[in-house]
């Protein structure tokens, strides 16, 4: 399996403030790309997601920015915006070019500290550092503060982080899926029947008592790539689909603490069967959710 960058007009850039334990994560798609979403968590903060429905007039996106902060870090899209007008990238009015970049946010924000939030500064340093090739993964870009299984409290809360994987249809479809993994649930891997964060006895946990503000860090972005074409209404179906690989792997998923969000981008002429492009879309969301634990926490942190 390789990365999200894999598939041909996906560039990606991560910058982060290590000390404020933020970051963000940027998409770049130079050509543009047909785009569609799924909302699935109930505590969303986004920008721009409403130019992904059918109906609306912008065909085509340039950018898509995750970043930490939650609401107070949606202003940071202005950096990936001013990055590509000066590469002469967005949509043509006309009188100007407008960078169509839809945004989402994760809570990463510390109940210990003075918040630091992502700034249009580091969204601009995050588009500079794009590029088409290897990119890093586990406690960066948007990552950095990520946290998985709030709500089994701080003696099993473990690190979340960014991950990215792609892989290939039968019928010869790349399909690259990145994500950061910040969910209030616990982490199940089924493919090896076991807790990877968290405990069977959810009974005892928050989920059945009212939350405090030490568990309200929480949400899963996920954005897939394909270089089939899609439309927009297809690219929303892909998005549904990618949801249920949350579901496989994070216990519970989707909650009322949750913004899970994710957003499907369409490169290329590819023709492919939409069901397995959504299949594996949902398979490698799992498997990156998984992975980003792995790689964000210490050998013998996480068992």
């Amino acid at each position: 399996m390789g990365q999200i960058t894999d598939i041909p007009g996906v560039k990606v850039g991560h910058s982060k403030n290590a000390e404020g334990k933020t970051g963000c994560t940027v998409m770049l798609f130079e050509e543009g790309a047909v785009a569609g979403a799924d909302v699935r968590g109930s505590a969303t903060g986004t920008v721009e997601i409403e130019v992904l429905k059918p109906v609306r007039l912008v065909p085509k996106i340039d950018g898509l920015l995750f970043t930490g902060g939650s609401a107070l870090g949606l202003p940071a899209v202005k950096g990936v915006q001013d990055y590509l007008r000066e590469h002469d990238i967005g949509y043509n009015t006309g009188n100007a070019r407008i960078p169509i970049v839809p945004g989402a946010v994760i809570y990463d924000i510390s109940p210990e500290d003075e918040p630091v939030i992502p700034s249009e500064e580091m969204a601009y340093e995050a588009s500079e550092n794009a590029t088409d090739g290897a990119i890093d993964e586990g406690s960066v870009g948007v990552g950095t503060g990520a946290t998985v299984g709030n709500m089994f409290g701080p003696e099993l809360t473990r690190r979340g982080g960014v991950a990215t994987l792609s892989d290939t249809t039968p019928d010869g479809v790349q399909v690259g899926v990145l994500l950061v993994a910040n969910p209030f649930g616990g982490i199940y891997n089924p493919w090896k029947n076991t807790w990877i964060v968290g405990r069977e006895d959810i009974e005892e946990t928050v989920l059945y008592h009212k939350p405090t503000e030490l568990w309200q860090s929480n949400t899963t972005l996920v954005a897939i790539a394909t270089n089939a074409t899609l439309t927009k209404e297809q690219c929303i179906k892909v998005s549904e689909m990618a949801q249920d690989g949350l579901a496989r792997v994070i216990y519970p998923a989707h909650t009322m603490f949750d913004g899970d969000l994710s957003v499907t981008v369409s490169l290329g002429k590819t023709e492919g069967e939409l069901n397995g492009i959504g299949h594996l879309a949902a398979e490698l969301t799992a498997k990156c959710i998984l992975r980003a634990v792995e790689l964000s926490n210490e050998p013998g942190v996480v068992s």
